[in-house]
């Protein structure tokens, strides 16, 4: 999945400057271009009539989830554009694992996960690397704004 986010903000990054850096046109572009592409896919392989057959489909309360479920996952995505127009798609991948990492932490306080010699040590390397990457961005915006007031 992460090769998947890695690729999809690398495309997002350079996408942005077809639509003169407007998030909101591109996320209008993406989900038209989703909806245009899933609805065939969803009805050829028969997922549509599956899904009709269930009871809960007729409850309106069903509708309301489903829909703010898509209002969630629209905003997310206007989220993540709006990240990768003001950073990098590098930056967006590292910000999403560090966050993963500490619900992690959270499930082992909270939920009494278990917690493994491996887990522990995926979650040391990924903030660990995590502070590193952001030490290295933050000097290299000192030294560029260092730069600049010299010139």
């Amino acid at each position: 999945s992460s090769l998947f986010v890695s690729f999809y903000g690398i495309v997002m990054k350079s996408t942005l400057d077809a639509v003169d850096k407007s998030e909101w046109r591109l996320m209008l572009y993406n989900n038209i271009i989703a909806c245009l592409i899933l609805l065939p896919i969803v009805i050829a392989t028969g997922e549509m009539q599956g899904a009709l057959r269930f009871d809960i489909v007729q409850f309106p309360s069903t509708w309301i989830i489903l829909s703010l479920t898509g209002v969630c996952g629209f905003v997310l995505s206007l989220a993540t554009a709006m990240i990768i127009n003001t950073t990098t798609p590098l930056t967006h991948l590292i910000s999403g694992t560090t966050k993963n990492a500490i619900l992690e932490l959270v499930s082992f306080v909270y939920l009494r996960e278990d917690v493994t010699v491996m887990s522990c040590t995926g979650i040391v390397l990924n903030l660990g690397g995590s502070a590193w990457y952001s030490y290295l961005r933050f000097a290299e915006r000192k030294a560029r704004e260092a730069a600049d007031k010299k010139a």
